[in-house]
């Protein structure tokens, strides 16, 4: 029993052992962190305790965060079961239905990833051996934008990016960072 709660295998508040170790070992971390302030007190460490709303949110976010990773393996091994034992192995590419009853239909497709690298100019000394409406029409190239060079321009040259930039805000990172953790892990990202 730990905190009022019963942390059994069959508890439905933490009944995944990965939450249990998790819920622990912040409970100690949390208990801890007051203790070490009590008898070493810091201008400032005050301020580090957050309220039980957002550390439970934090609490909430991190279990649904592993839950999501958990559920994802968990649908890709079925999904990879259900493959293998309904459908023709012999098959690499392209779609295949079955039926299951009352009209219910599950459908597979089967793709390959196709990805052409330029390295050392490989691709375009290929492409030169061939007729040019072959080469002109069989690779679609994609501008890609190096952002740290584009930070670099001025604001006037920036300007001209406006009718074919589009920016929009991207999903944001979160990372649960435990103590003594090394600060050169984290980092940020263009």
């Amino acid at each position: 029993m730990a905190f009022g709660c019963s942390l059994s295998h069959h508890n439905t508040l933490f009944p995944v052992p990965a939450q249990r170790q998790f819920f622990l070992k912040f409970a100690v971390d949390t208990i801890f962190v007051t203790y070490y302030a009590s008898i070493h007190p810091q201008p400032g460490l005050e301020k580090m305790n957050l309220e039980k709303d957002k550390l439970d949110l934090i609490q909430n976010w991190n279990e649904a965060k592993e839950q999501v990773k958990r559920w994802t393996q968990t649908e890709n091994d079925l999904r990879d079961k259900v493959i293998k034992g309904l459908f023709d192995s012999g098959t690499i590419e392209g779609t295949e239905t079955i039926q299951i009853g009352s009209d219910w239909k599950l459908k597979v497709t089967r793709r390959l990833n196709y990805t052409l690298s330029n390295k050392d100019g490989a691709l375009v000394s290929i492409l030169q051996t061939l007729p040019s409406v072959i080469a002109e029409n069989l690779i679609r190239w994609s501008p890609d934008l190096n952002l740290s060079m584009y930070r670099k321009l001025d604001a006037t040259t920036q300007q001209l990016f406006i009718p074919v930039l589009s920016i929009k805000p991207a999903k944001p990172s979160l990372e649960l960072v435990p103590p003594n953790a090394n600060a050169s892990t984290v980092h940020e990202s263009d």
